[in-house]
């Protein structure tokens, strides 16, 4: 795990980044990196993103420095800064693989804080979960926050045959390209496009990424155990919009609803988490709540942090 010593300036101003050594792969070496700013606080949130992204929001630090929390963010594993030559982009053969990187971040933030809110967004909300059931250092979380976790799968039937026969697939062809697509949530929320945020069209592509037999068996395993029910211990806040729009075109919808994921099944599986589940619905929120325009995105951080201080006792 990272020490004081091993941080170093990052691409954020004002934020320095740890690399984690994770070893050899059979897509070359691994890694994985925390990303924080000089803490200012004695309880953090540690951050985990979604599928082909990684930590850019630097406004969601800012939002929980006011309420008196440090943000420490990961990029997992062949995702943003911690891809590496050879990389199969965001592939991952179990979701208990991401366990090191997300121990290493926990560490990290109960090393100088007394309480930790751990954070997933989409993908991020579907490995957050896990890990606050079964995961190492679960007992040293206080809190979950999930912004529209990825619960199930949306798709049409036909689609969804094909998800199918990946996830049968996954054992004997894992690493085979088997779908791409552009992504029209990505072109509402990007300010060359129709968005307003600015990051790294390398790190998280419009024209989206392919994925691999081997990561779909993963997600649909993880998908499986969560409705099987999870048993989360700590309270747990789900966040999600109050609508999806279609995801296989462009439309304005995708300016105010969630273009990647199906809402009624976020709010039909959140129960499952565990004894604690609060669901608060975003009206107009986009899929990365953080990321709606702004007068939606100050309704998720007042209530995202209104939620974090009534649980933590602040």
């Amino acid at each position: 795990m990272p020490t004081a010593h091993s941080w170093k300036p990052d691409l954020l101003e004002g934020h320095e980044a740890a690399t984690i050594d994770l070893g050899a792969a059979f897509d070359g070496d691994l890694a994985a990196t925390l990303v924080r700013r000089p803490y200012r606080h004695d309880a953090a949130v540690v951050y985990i993103h979604g599928f082909a992204d990684y930590y850019f929001q630097v406004h969601m630090a800012d939002a929980f420095d006011r309420a008196g929390l440090d943000l420490v963010a990961v990029d997992l594993r062949r995702h943003g800064r911690s891809l590496r030559p050879g990389n199969r982009r965001n592939f991952v053969a179990s979701i208990d693989d991401f366990w090191p990187e997300v121990d290493a971040a926990i560490a990290e933030a109960t090393r100088d804080h007394r309480r930790v809110v751990l954070l997933g967004h989409s993908t991020g909300g579907l490995v957050a979960s896990i890990y606050a059931h079964r995961g190492p250092l679960r007992h040293s979380i206080d809190a979950v926050v999930l912004n529209s976790p990825w619960l199930d799968v949306k798709l049409p039937p036909l689609m969804r045959v094909a998800w199918e026969v990946a996830k049968r697939l996954g054992h004997l062809k894992p690493h085979l390209d088997v779908a791409s697509g552009p992504s029209y949530y990505l072109e509402s929320i990007h300010s060359s496009l129709r968005g307003e945020w600015d990051f790294d069209l390398a790190w998280k592509p419009p024209e989206g990424d392919p994925v691999q037999p081997g990561w779909v068996r993963a997600i649909g395993r993880a998908h499986s155990e969560v409705h099987r029910g999870l048993a989360i211990e700590v309270p747990v806040l789900v966040q999600h919009s109050d609508r999806s729009a279609p995801s296989d075109r462009w439309s304005p919808e995708l300016l105010c609803a969630d273009g990647v994921l199906d809402v009624g099944q976020i709010h039909r599986w959140a129960p499952a988490l565990g004894p604690d589940v609060t669901i608060q619905t975003i009206v107009g929120g986009l899929h990365d709540l953080w990321l709606s325009p702004p007068d939606v995105r100050a309704q998720v951080q007042a209530r995202t942090i209104e939620w974090v201080a009534g649980v933590l006792g602040a």
